[in-house]
């Protein structure tokens, strides 16, 4: 009797502790910073909230940035890299050699003829090929199918490409010794300092400072073999036009560009 009676209190025993185990696990326990809780076999942390100072917000690291750096100066690095911000797809941007289309239309829109129909230039070429060269899907497909077959021939065909399609882009890196490229953290890329040259494709400030050379309309200046005036860093730079006598005034102080009257700007050649 004595036996089974030791055997009754072993049981009871073991009963009451995995009760108390049961229901030490389903209440939790607490500590400072945060407790946990078993619900259908799945731990779930009950994490309590950041103490802030009275006043002090906290910053919103979800809200993504809107903007790449600003295009250098020459820094001898040869970096596409620079933390100074503008905002992205700013067409009023500035760089060594160019000026964005939005500072061109200060004065080229808003312009009627003599039967009052709107003329504007710069609102008639943004809807152009030329202004969506670097925008085109088609284009774009066809670049990246290209280097993915020819991965040998990415360093060309980067080069080639944007020459033609993204030529401000391709002229400032190329001047200062930037990467030239199209994809991953290249010209399409926003956090690249050539983002705004690239996207205003192939802008006002290129088609009018190509120089009228030798190879002007000739089979040795097509496929992107043009040439940009005075590849200099000169504040002032010229703008070829078709008229003899222009206002300089007004365009030098816009955009930084002297109004230069230059035949050729009227030409096939040209095109």
């Amino acid at each position: 009797m004595k036996i089974e009676t030791d055997q009754h209190v072993k049981r009871a025993m073991i009963t009451f502790l995995v009760i108390l185990i049961l229901l030490s696990t389903a209440c939790g326990g607490s500590n400072s910073g945060s407790s946990t809780s078993t619900i259908d076999d799945t731990i779930v942390e009950e994490t309590s909230p950041v103490d802030t100072v009275p006043g002090e917000t906290i910053p919103d690291e979800a809200v993504p940035s809107e903007t790449v750096p600003v295009d250098p100066i020459n820094d001898g690095t040869g970096s596409n890299a620079n933390p100074l911000p503008v905002a992205i797809n700013d067409t009023t941007f500035t760089s060594t050699h160019f000026s964005g289309s939005g500072n061109c239309a200060l004065c080229h829109n808003g312009l009627t003829d003599g039967s009052l129909m709107d003329v504007s230039i710069e609102s008639d070429w943004s809807t152009s090929m030329m202004a969506n060269s670097t925008r085109d899907p088609f284009w774009r497909a066809k670049v990246a199918s290209e280097i993915q077959r020819n991965p040998q021939f990415k360093t060309l065909l980067d080069d080639k490409c944007s020459r033609c399609h993204a030529p401000m882009a391709n002229v400032e890196a190329s001047f200062h010794g930037s990467t030239i490229e199209l994809f991953g953290e290249g010209f399409l890329n926003p956090t690249n300092i050539y983002y705004n040259n690239a996207m205003d494709g192939v802008s006002c400030t290129v088609c009018h400072q190509i120089e009228n050379n030798a190879t002007l309309g000739t089979l040795a200046g097509f496929s992107g073999n043009y040439s940009i005036v005075d590849l200099g860093t000169n504040a002032e730079r010229s703008a070829f036009g078709q008229y003899v006598d222009p206002a300089v005034n007004p365009m030098l102080m816009n955009s930084g560009f002297r109004p230069t009257y230059a035949a050729h700007i009227s030409s096939s050649e040209l095109c």
